[in-house]
């Protein structure tokens, strides 16, 4: 049977069901691969910071200090009714931190506390 000219052969309803299918299985491996990787950053994340907190508290390698200190120098930073700023320097003061990627214990990375060695305290 030949149709007139503009006009398509519709796909029977079984065409129609298998190719929404497709659709809803390519889009559900979609959401399951986003699944997998979101889930493996997550269980990797929890490995590194378990074995930062292990090299911590056992010194991995030999001979490895775990806290140092950091001098920081710490300012209030005091807002005038003017819209200005004044300044009060405090006295440098020996901060303990710990020599790990992560915060542990309480105490500061010291990478991060060198980098942030004057914190500004706002009032």
């Amino acid at each position: 049977m030949t149709l007139p000219a503009g006009e398509r052969e519709r796909p029977s309803a079984v065409a129609e069901v298998a190719r929404r299918a497709r659709q809803t299985l390519r889009r559900n491996s979609r959401v399951k691969l986003v699944e997998r990787i979101g889930l493996t950053m997550v269980v990797l994340l929890a490995l590194v910071y378990a074995g930062d907190y292990t090299s911590l508290r056992i010194p991995i390698p030999k001979g490895r200090p775990a806290y140092g200190t950091v001098v920081v120098r710490p300012y209030y930073d005091v807002g005038l009714k003017s819209g200005k700023s004044d300044f009060y320097f405090l006295e440098p003061q020996r901060q303990t931190c710990v020599n790990s990627l992560f915060p542990h214990l309480g105490y500061k990375p010291c990478w991060y506390l060198r980098r942030h060695a004057r914190p500004r305290i706002a009032m």
